[in-house]
């Protein structure tokens, strides 16, 4: 009975614990805590808070996007927030704002990741150190400066703390970790200016599994705190400054748990100590990482049971006891590379290290043959043993030796092989058969040597082979027949004056007998007769005849096409006597019979707007009976359904329908098509509700159903996993769903698969792993995966490390987090890798050493840190490399330069520091020989552009902007003569640039000079340039005073700014007529370019630019032309006339039009119908005059309206009310007369700012004012309003919070693309008008001044605790003042003066603590003035003209004791004064910052 009881127990907890969301709510508090933290956030670009919900909604917190509740019964507390930061669409963090201090609130808060997101360098708040129930914190990659609160001590609870990639400053002690008893896991890395000061004889309370100090000052001493943790999974002191030996002590400490070992990039010194330890006993998956360092001397032989062992860049002399073992080990990858290692290869050792797939003996000082047993590494895939300089294949492995004679036979026994390089040796003889047995071989390469005779017939064997190079040989004979090797280019023969045959142009002897023969009989080879239906080379294809029959249904189908945009079936004729179809283009016949066996009709672009062919597919095709393949793809059939007679082709075996403009559902009678081995038919407007048929064709291959909508297919994985043959499989983009069936089995899974893509999926969650690494034979034959962009989570998963094949892995664009997995080092057949835009952190040197076969490396938008690791020059085979938008920092490594195939360098957004002069010189060693692309862009280098640059010939692309270049630009970069883009912005380069700099650079098509206020641009009057430029930035320069000329012969510019650039000239007419119609942007403001615009021209810019000519001296009317663009600044001139402008005779599409500052007048047209697209209206500080027209309301999408500072009169218009989208309404100072309207509440909901100063508006406040809940400034002073201050004052929502609540401003740019409007406000403050701009949504303003209000302060304004100002001086108000306003704790300005009010003044005024100016005179207030040193430091002028109030720093109350003479004196009284000036603590620390 007992064990029942506990059953039922039990029983009850599960079921409490699985109550769903739906179940849980969370507290009000608490949701308003989440809502503060997304209110604090200004940009969220992965829509991470989308869910959230607002003050208005009711919405459950606990199901918002990333936030988890506890579930155990009735509670309903946050334990867990989630927001790490993913990028779909590029590198930047997701969210950018401020950490709100209140979300320690959330007190039983165990988890909290905020990693991978910017905090715009605002430090840890301190109060983070009171969630005492915090277990996991990861704030890495936030974007995080300043020091470490030291409060972070407090959280004893912690397990894990990961703050790596940031920006601190600040020292670390023993303190620091002195609670931190439970803590197992520890990220410090990548924080440069980090400093670690741990006692020598420091013993930590606890014991760690994790630890990661890459990249900080451990050094010069090795660590002996390190000695006394003795749970080690994982250690990384890398690139620590570590340059003395290793105790003995350390290697004995190592426990059996150890995986990853990496003390690389140091300058370790000393002997390895030949010992035994348990550890290295037996073979053990342990990657251990001792390159880049100091040590010499024999290799000891315990090292050999691990799994990866890099010692390349050391100075070890003797390898012979690890390469020669006693017994078999069962190292996997090994890299000895650049050591001074010397002498032979042993010869007999070999088979005992016969697991070995990776071997690195390069750079070393071996002498003696290639030994023959090294035959016996059966599982070898790359081995390296020179140091070769030559152009490698971007997306295959290579392997090469630098061979002399003949291939040896024993390279048949590497039949691991997926990649052969052997070019450019000196290898001769025959090329030996054997290779034919090579059968996993995808790319061969034997050029550039000395082969003779034939190319071997068994290379027909090598059916995965893609790319195949044999030129520049001594080879002869006729090329192998066979579509495989016929299929290559002719290039990948030339050089070779013996060979003939297809596909070279050369005709075998004998041949021109075959082909005079015309209609003689066709001799077959054996291989043809044993086909039976072998279809022929299109050489031969004009000896047959197609059957009528099919003739007839080939013209059919070209009658149904009604445009044929690319010429594909010009050759198909109809004429009577001609039954030769097989000689059409796209047609392929059977050589016996002249049936028509393949179709290849697939498109290409013909322009923007067409595909080749445009038409239906005809009903005839069936009539093809014997077709084999049939390809349709890249047309357009214009929305007919899938042709379900083509299930009718029984014969056929690949099929083709992608990208051609089918729409209906999948026929399901394709699962007829039983001899189908390639199916696609991606990129068609199709139904699938089920993918049942495709079940049913057992012998397909390939499939591809990229962008095909198959949300609704739930048994997806199922049905592919059942195709036993399946090798091709790819769909991208088809909203696949993730959950795997229970029910899913891998009995009958495929065995063959090569090429997976399951791209664009967005699947969410990991269990996609659980299928892949459960298919049958995916470990040996899986080539090509590509998962990006699924939001995957979690760590990259360790199955991966079984996938030993994988040349091609693209996990980009996912949630991946922790450190990149070393066992990537293992797969040495990778040449691609792809892990940008994830969450990954740590260095890269721990794994990347072994993966020499690497041609493609991209972990850009990560969090990954430290130096670049000298190692990367072990990465012989790199053309791309991107460790963009991570936290690398130090120099660029001598190393880089030794990368001679490299053409694309990104290491922009890090770090890194050096100079200029130092990384051109590093990387003229090798890397200038192919190098297209390189970006230093926003790191920290200083120097001159140098003369050495002009090696860089062939580069096209050169980014070096956002540094702090400080020299001169050398005349060495006019050398650059296929440079396209010129990126040099944002620095402070000097002297000057001529156009001799520019003089070869005909391919230059954009060019960045902006922001280097120092350099001169000195182009000669009558320059003509050798380029024609899209885009040109010399902002900030000194390019006046004449305005550039040469300007004008630029006729295809997309995008100029010429701004602050001194320029103090007229702009002549033919410039404008210069400009491109595809101009997006121009921008010449804040010069002193003058003169009339003119007003005849007639330019077409289709791409609705932005034009910016605001703060020069233009003067005289605005021309029309300027009218159909997005956005127009002309504010800051002398414009006099706008009439015909404003009044266009066709409809305008300006969503942006700023006019202010100018020398406008007289009345506004009644026109604004004409500019529906306004959302964006400035018109302040000009003088005009007259009513605002009724047309005003046209603007439905106006959200901004400035018109202050000019003499409009007379009442607003109703139709202002349809003006719905208005967040800002500016009409201060100006004539305006009348009521305000009484539905202004009803009607503009959105409204943010409502400025109607100093005009004569009169009459009652209306009670709908207060439904503007998104209201936080009301400026109605010095107007004539009567009545009351309304009751429901209160429910001016956006004031009750400090929070910025302010609606968003939007304009429209270009077509689609909505831009954020910063826009300012003035507001008046210490008797000034003062604008604020980037605080402009935390400023909360109420002013009511110089009324003739009356009546009592409505005790509802004490809800308003957002407010920093309120002014209600100059009315009538009466009554007494409230004590609940002392719970406006966040006023700054207080000003009640020139009143009737009365009573005393409360003493909760005390609680106004950020109080900085208070004005209470001229009331008839009475009684002490509340004790307190606030209130007693204002001057007594604030109290004057209430005859009745006493007390300091009035007169003395009656029965006061006389103050000490020294207390008050008219000296102190003037100190007092300069001290309130001062008094700002709260505005003019988080407000004024945004002031100008």
């Amino acid at each position: 009975m007992p064990d029942l009881v506990i059953i039922c127990y039990i029983f009850f907890l599960l079921s409490s614990y699985n109550t769903t969301a739906e179940d849980v709510k969370c507290t009000q508090q608490e949701r308003k805590v989440l809502l503060e933290l997304k209110n604090n956030i200004v940009i969220d670009r992965c829509g991470l808070l989308a869910s959230w919900g607002n003050q208005e909604d009711n919405k459950d917190c606990c199901r918002w996007k990333g936030v988890h509740c506890s579930n155990y019964i009735n509670s309903s507390v946050i334990i867990k927030i989630d927001l790490h930061g993913f990028d779909t669409s590029s590198p930047h963090p997701c969210l950018e704002g401020k950490l709100t201090p209140t979300l320690t609130e959330l007190k039983h808060l165990s988890y909290l990741d905020l990693s991978y997101n910017n905090f715009l360098g605002e430090p840890i708040p301190n109060s983070i150190g009171s969630l005492g129930k915090l277990r996991y914190l990861d704030l890495s990659h936030a974007g995080f400066g300043g020091g470490i609160p030291h409060q972070l001590r407090h959280l004893s609870k912690l397990e894990t703390l990961f703050i790596s990639s940031n920006s601190f400053e600040d020292t670390l002690s023993n303190d620091n970790f002195q609670n931190f008893s439970r803590l197992k896991d520890l990220d410090l890395s990548n924080n440069s200016k980090l400093t670690l000061n741990f006692s020598v004889d420091w013993i930590p309370s606890f014991q760690l599994d994790t630890l990661k100090l890459r990249s900080l000052a451990l050094g010069p001493h090795f660590p002996k705190w390190i000695l006394t943790q003795r749970s080690f999974s994982y250690l990384d002191i890398s690139e620590a400054g570590i340059s003395e030996p290793i105790p003995t002590s350390f290697w004995n400490l190592l426990t059996l748990n150890l995986s990853f070992l990496n003390m690389s990039n140091n300058n370790i010194t000393g002997k390895l100590p030949n010992l035994s330890h348990p550890i290295f006993d037996h073979w053990r998956p342990l990657e251990v990482d001792l390159s880049f360092n100091s040590f010499e001397g024999t290799i000891p032989s315990f090292l050999g049971n691990v799994s990866s062992l890099k010692l390349n860049n050391n100075k070890f002399s003797n390898p012979i006891p690890l390469l020669c073992p006693k017994s078999k080990i069962v190292l996997l990858d090994l890299d000895l590379s650049n050591n001074l290692s010397s002498g032979e290869l042993p010869d007999d050792c070999w088979e005992n290290m016969d697991e070995l797939s990776f071997l690195n003996l390069e750079s070393n000082q071996f002498s003696g043959k290639l030994p023959q047993s090294l035959g016996a590494i059966k599982q070898l895939q790359s081995f390296r043993l020179c140091d070769n300089t030559f152009f490698r294949s971007p997306t295959h492995f290579i392997m090469e030796l630098l061979l002399f004679g003949e291939i040896p036979s024993e390279i048949s026994y590497l039949g691991g092989l997926v990649s052969l390089d052997l070019s450019r040796n000196n290898c001769s003889g025959t090329i030996t058969p054997n290779i034919g047995q090579l059968t996993s071989l995808e790319f061969l390469d034997l050029s550039n040597n000395h082969f003779c005779g034939e190319i071997p017939t068994s290379f027909v064997n090598l059916s995965y082979l893609g790319i195949l190079d044999l030129s520049n040989n001594n080879l002869s004979g006729r090329i192998p027949l066979g579509t495989q090797l016929r299929g290559f280019d002719a290039s990948y023969y030339m050089g070779n004056p013996g060979l003939c045959g297809e596909p070279l142009p050369k005709i075998c002897p004998g041949d021109e007998a075959f082909n005079e023969s015309h209609g003689e009989d066709i001799e077959l080879t054996q291989q043809d007769k044993d086909d039976g239906e072998a279809i022929l080379s299109h050489a031969t294809q004009y000896n047959i005849k197609c059957i009528r029959e099919e003739r007839e249904a080939l013209l059919q189908f070209k009658r149904g096409i009604q445009e044929d945009h690319c010429g594909i079936l010009s050759s198909w004729e109809g004429h009577e006597d001609d039954v030769g179809c097989c000689q059409w283009r796209g047609i392929l016949c059977n050589n016996l019979t002249g049936h028509v066996m393949a179709i290849n009709l697939g498109g290409v672009e013909a322009g923007n707007d067409h595909h080749c062919l445009e038409g239906r597919v005809t009903t005839f095709l069936p009539r093809l009976k014997h077709l084999k393949y049939l390809d349709l793809s890249f047309n357009n059939f214009l929305g007919q359904p899938i042709p379900k007679f083509i299930s009718s082709l029984a014969n056929l075996e690949h099929l083709n329908l992608s990208n051609s403009g089918f729409t209906g559902k999948i026929p399901h009678e394709f699962g007829n098509l039983s001899h189908l081995t390639s199916l696609d038919l991606s990129d068609n407007t199709v139904v699938v509700k089920s993918l049942g048929w495709l079940s049913r064709l057992t012998s397909l291959s390939v499939v591809n159903l990229s962008d095909i909508d198959l949300s609704e297919v739930q048994d997806w994985l199922q049905i592919i996993t059942n195709l036993p043959f399946l090798k091709v499989l790819k769909m991208d983009s088809c909203y696949l769903p993730s959950t795997i069936p229970s029910s899913l089995t891998f009995k009958n899974s495929s065995s063959t698969l090569r090429f997976l893509s399951l791209a664009h999926n967005s699947f969410g969650d990991p269990s996609i792993f659980q299928w892949l690494f459960n298919l049958s034979g995916v470990s040996t034959h899986l080539v090509h995966l590509d998962l990006c962009d699924n939001s995957l989570p979690g760590s990259i998963p360790n199955g991966f490390q079984k996938l030993h094949s994988l040349s091609y892995i693209d996990l980009s664009s996912n949630a991946f987090e922790s450190h990149i997995p070393n066992y990537f080092g293992n797969m040495h057949s990778l040449s691609h890798l792809d892990l940008s835009a994830n969450n990954l952190s740590g260095s890269i040197s721990s794994c990347f050493k072994n993966m020499h076969s690497l041609s493609y490396l991209d972990v850009s938008g990560n969090s990954l840190g430290g130096q670049i690791p000298e190692m990367i020059s072990s990465l012989k085979y790199l053309i791309h490399l991107d460790l963009s938008w991570n936290n690398f920092h130090g120099r660029v490594p001598k190393t880089i330069g030794k990368l001679c195939s490299l053409q694309f360098l990104e290491l922009s957004y890090n770090n890194l520091t050096g100079d200029l002069t130092d990384v051109i010189q590093i990387l003229s060693v090798c890397s200038y020989k192919s190098l297209r692309f390189f970006s230093l862009e926003n790191n920290h280098f200083g120097g001159s552009i140098p003369n050495n640059i002009e090696t860089f010939s062939l580069s096209r692309q050169l980014y070096l902007d956002g540094n702090q270049l400080n020299g001169t630009i050398s005349q060495g970069i006019a050398k650059l003569s296929m440079l396209e883009t010129l990126r040099l912005s944002t620095n402070s380069l000097i002297g000057t640039i001529f156009d001799s700099h520019f003089a070869n650079l005909s391919s230059l098509r954009n060019l960045y000079l902006s922001e280097n206020p120092r350099l001169l641009v000195n182009i000669s009057v009558d320059w003509l340039p050798p380029f024609q430029l899209d885009t040109i930035y010399l902002s900030s320069c000194k390019v006046g005073p004449h305005f550039p000329k040469w300007l004008q012969t630029q006729t295809q510019i997309s995008w100029i700014d010429i701004s602050i650039a001194e320029i103090s000239d007229i702009v002549p007419a033919s410039f404008w007529s210069s400009l491109s119609s595809k101009l997006e942007y121009l921008n010449m403001s804040h010069n002193n370019i003058h003169g009339i615009l003119p007003n005849n021209l007639s330019i077409t810019l289709s791409e609705l630019p932005q034009i910016d000519l605001s703060s020069n001296s233009l003067e005289g009317a605005i021309p029309s032309f300027l009218g159909n663009i997005s956005s127009l600044s002309l504010n800051d001139n002398k414009f006099s006339d706008a009439s015909s402008f404003l009044c266009p005779k066709n409809k305008m599409v300006l969503s942006n039009l700023d006019l202010s500052n100018n020398l406008l007048s007289g009345e506004l047209p009644d026109c604004w119908m004409y500019f529906d697209k306004l959302s964006i209206l400035s018109l302040e500080n000009n003088n005009l005059t007259g009513k605002l027209s009724a047309s005003i309301g046209a603007l439905k999408k106006l959200q901004a309206l400035h018109l202050r500072h000019n003499n409009f009169s007379g009442e607003l218009p109703i139709s202002l009310h349809n003006c719905t989208s208005l967040v800002l309404l500016d009409v201060a100072y100006n004539a305006f007369t009348g009521y305000l309207p009484q539905r202004i509440g009803n009607n503009l909901k959105n409204l943010g700012i409502l400025s109607l100063r100093s005009n004569s508006f009169s009459g009652v406040l209306p009670s709908s004012l207060c439904q503007l809940s998104h209201l936080q400034i009301l400026d109605l002073s010095h107007n004539n309003f009567s009545g009351k201050i309304p009751r429901c004052i209160y429910n001016l929502t956006a004031m009750t919070s400090t929070a910025d609540l302010l609606p968003d401003i939007l304009y429209q740019y270009d077509f689609s693309v909505l831009v954020t409007y910063f826009d300012s406000a003035f507001v008046m403050w210490k008797g000034k008008d003062q604008i604020f701009r980037n605080s402009l949504g935390q400023v909360k303003f109420i002013h009511m001044s110089n009324n003739v209000l009356e009546g009592d302060i409505p005790e509802g304004i004490s809800s308003l605790i957002g407010l920093i100002s309120l002014d209600l001086s100059g009315n009538k108000l009466n009554g007494s003042i409230t004590p609940k306003i002392g719970l406006l704790t966040a006023l700054e300005l207080l000003d009640l003066s020139s009143n009737n009010l009365s009573g005393a003044i409360p003493a909760t005024f005390t609680n106004l603590n950020f109080l900085g100016m208070l004005n209470l005179s001229y009331n008839h207030l009475s009684g002490r003035v509340p004790t307190g040193t606030l209130l007693q430091g204002f001057d007594a002028s604030a109290y004057m003209g209430n005859p009745e109030l006493c007390g300091a720093p009035l007169a003395i109350c009656p029965g006061d004791e006389p103050p000490n003479n020294n207390t008050w004196n008219g000296n102190d009284d003037v100190a007092q004064q300069d001290v309130n000036d001062d008094l700002f603590p709260g505005l003019y620390i988080s407000v004024v910052l945004g002031l100008l």
